[in-house]
Parts: C-alpha cells; structure tokens; sequence
C-alpha cells in the first residue's frame, strides 16, 4: 500500500493523492474465489484531495492482517500489522 501526489489539471488545489491498495500473490496465477491462502491479485486506487490519515483509516477500517507500507506514520493508526519496506 501506498500514496502518490498527483496534479489535476482542472483543480486550483496543488495536490491530490492516490492511495493504492495491492493485494495478492503478485503472480500470474490464476485464483478461485474459494481460494483463501492465495487471494486473487487486486489493484485498487483510491482518489482523495487529501494525505490526511482518515483516508486510509476509513477504507482499511475492519481490515485485521498485514500491511506492507513506507514509513508514513499514519498507517500505525490502521490496526494492522506493519510490514515495513
């Protein structure tokens, strides 16, 4: 998981943010439904105005597992376990 600044040509605000969310086995693989130790491979992005930690901490709200992130100080307040990179 992870945010990126972006411009939007249209805006008179600076900075918007996608915040994407990944999750699978990174592989080519294909994954039933039923398939819980290799959930299937997701991509998701999230666009907000805003780099403020309500952003993730409502999406990720009752996620309970682990969380590969930077070291933005907001994903502490998630509840998940951390995985630093």
């Amino acid at each position: 998981m992870g945010e990126t600044p972006l411009n939007v040509i249209s805006s008179d605000k600076n900075k918007y943010y996608m915040w994407v969310y990944c999750t699978g086995t990174d592989s080519f693989a294909k994954n039933s439904e039923s398939d819980k130790d290799n959930p299937p491979n997701i991509v998701l992005y999230d666009y907000h105005d805003s780099r403020a930690g309500h952003c993730v901490n409502n999406y990720l709200q009752d996620f309970d597992g682990y969380l590969q992130v930077d070291g933005y100080a907001e994903y502490k307040n998630t509840g998940s376990t951390l995985v630093v990179c």
